[in-house]
């Protein structure tokens, strides 16, 4: 199993955990308009603790 980095796209994340979708949802992450963006930067834009995730 790949391990998540903080440079994959949440895209990517998806494509490869899917169960992680409704996790990743309660976060506050929105796949429609932030997908591409790395899980770094949508954690920085939803001021969450990337550590934490």
């Amino acid at each position: 199993m790949k391990k998540i980095t903080k440079d994959m796209s949440l895209k990517e994340i998806m494509e490869m955990h899917p169960k992680l979708e409704e996790k990743i949802k309660k976060l506050g992450f929105d796949f429609c308009c932030s997908k591409m963006d790395s899980l770094a930067e949508s954690c920085k834009k939803k001021n969450v603790n990337l550590d934490k995730v």
